[in-house]
């Protein structure tokens, strides 16, 4: 809930800072790469922003693979868990079989011994 506010909140603000910058057309000097050069105000703010926004979505196209082999680990611990409590409770199992086959062969020896 809390990152759909905040995509809502970078939303007006990429409106309002568009409006503004379209308010604002006039020519302005600037310098780039040593070059002096002139633009207009709107094209000069709305291109850092996407460049700013270019930027930012990178970074988080960065992170995803990250993520996703966390969650896949977890995941694999979770599947080592369940394993591991199906093969304890097989050797429990296991393990009750043995009892009742040697309490049988008991029955079975002192039965005969009499």
């Amino acid at each position: 809930m809390l990152l759909r506010a905040a995509v809502v909140g970078l939303r007006i603000v990429f409106v309002l800072i568009g409006i503004l910058a379209l308010l604002n057309s006039q020519a302005v000097p600037f310098v780039l790469f040593a070059a002096q050069l002139q633009a207009p105000l709107a094209a000069i703010v709305l291109g850092t922003m996407i460049v700013g926004a270019l930027a930012g979505y990178s970074l988080e196209l960065a992170k995803r693979p990250k993520i996703q082999s966390e969650k896949r680990q977890l995941e694999w611990a979770a599947q080592d868990a369940k394993l591991v409590a199906e093969v304890k409770s097989d050797r429990e199992k296991q393990l009750e079989a043995k009892i009742a086959t040697l309490e049988s062969a008991l029955k079975q020896a002192l039965g005969k011994s009499k």
